[in-house]
């Protein structure tokens, strides 16, 4: 998906992803490798729905 920025009105790929917190620590390692530049957030989620996704047994 492309976005453009709104500080400097460059056009910019733009990555959705979800994944688990013991994902997400490869995943940061993923991003600095691949992007040093790379402007990430992270936020909890408490519900997914949809195709993909497996309920966890607790």
């Amino acid at each position: 998906m492309k976005g453009v920025t709104s500080y400097k009105k460059k056009e910019v790929y733009i990555l959705y992803c979800v994944c688990s917190s013991r994902q997400l620590v490869k995943f940061r390692q993923i991003i600095k490798r691949t992007d040093k530049d790379a402007f990430v957030t992270v936020s909890d989620t408490s519900e997914i729905l949809g195709k993909g996704f497996k309920e966890l047994s607790i």
